[in-house]
């Protein structure tokens, strides 16, 4: 192939350089007339051309997985607190606070359900309760976990009302004699603001689907019909919580009616209503523990879940006052709480 002329045109033929394309080595040779043909080595279609790595084409690819294995490994190693022992031991749950949400402490008993050198399990409840959801939740996970390795309760401070429910799902529950527990019942929490909203000059209008769709809703008094309708909600939660505290506890139906009216126990108190297996310290049941996993008291402690990063004095003042988090504010609140 020749070009006898370079793409701007002009000039002569014989004072151009013509150029071809050769599969050998580059090379040049002048011919008489000053014009010089130059031979440009072309690529041999069966030799591919070498490839970039995939760090040059996609270096925001690699850099992005990069960044999503270290924050993976560091979830790893900070998991629980701890990275899992290697021989065999006893795993630990937290269960502290006011309870809005249970996906943390579900997630950790699942974790130690299924690692093989975890033997038995201490669950620490220090909770008056909380939302409805979350502390059957809870429950649930627990009892599983109970179900293929012993599991043991013991109730610090208060554990009431939700905070008791979830302890029912363990195969001994150990309480401090001054703990506060019990709180078997249900309330739903229902705020009346229209009489500040009448002093402020506001008012509220809500359109609704159907006639009960608005109850409970603080900007409006309750009707007749309205608390007889939410009343059927709070009652069947109640006798769902009651159900479980009878089945659990073995308890008769006279038992039963005596220490389901809501009413706080001391730790001491609860034993005699047989609420609770035995009190102690938390030593007592780890060793007791320890008798039921085969395991000596001095085996390490797998502890979980992951602390959340609000501080123990904003998590004790939220607990206490029966507080949560903004985004968990809704109204009515169904709660097993005292």
């Amino acid at each position: 192939m020749d070009m006898t002329q370079p793409p701007g045109g002009g000039g002569r033929p014989e004072d151009q350089d013509q150029f071809r394309f050769d599969s050998g080595a580059e090379s040049a040779s002048r011919h008489p007339g000053g014009s010089r043909t130059v031979y440009i080595q072309q690529q041999p279609a069966w030799c591919p051309a070498r490839p970039r790595s995939f760090f040059r084409r996609h270096p925001f690819l690699t850099v992005l997985g990069v960044i999503v294995v270290l924050v993976l490994a560091g979830k790893a190693i900070h998991y629980g607190g701890e990275m899992l022992p290697k021989g065999d031991g006893f795993g630990v749950i937290k269960v502290e606070g006011f309870m809005d949400a249970s996906g943390d402490v579900v997630e950790w008993a699942e974790t130690l359900r299924d690692d093989a050198h975890i033997k038995g399990v201490l669950v620490y409840v220090n909770s008056p309760g909380g939302a409805v959801a979350p502390a059957m939740e809870m429950y649930e996970a627990i009892n599983r976990l109970n179900t293929k390795k012993p599991v043991v309760v013991y109730m610090g401070a208060v554990a009431a009302s939700g905070g008791y429910l979830v302890s029912l799902g363990a195969r001994h529950i150990v309480a401090n004699p001054t703990t506060v527990t019990g709180s078997i019942g249900v309330k739903m929490e229902i705020p009346n603001v229209t009489g500040l909203m009448d002093k402020i000059g506001i008012s509220q209008t809500s359109l609704t689907s159907g006639p009960m769709k608005d109850a409970g809703s603080p900007f409006h008094p309750l009707t007749g019909e309205e608390r007889s309708y939410l009343m059927g909600v709070v009652n069947d939660m109640f006798s769902q919580f009651r159900e479980l505290v009878q089945k659990k506890r073995k308890l008769t139906n006279q038992e039963i009616a005596t220490v389901s009216d809501g009413r706080i126990f001391t730790g001491r108190q609860a034993l005699r209503h047989k609420l609770v297996d035995s009190t102690g310290d938390q030593s007592d049941a780890l060793r007791l523990l320890a008798k039921l996993s085969g395991l000596p008291e001095s085996a390490p402690l797998t502890i979980g879940p992951p602390e959340e990063e609000e501080s123990a004095l904003q998590k004790l003042i939220l607990s206490w006052l029966g507080l949560e988090p903004a985004s968990g504010m809704r109204f009515p609140r169904l709660l097993f709480s005292f």
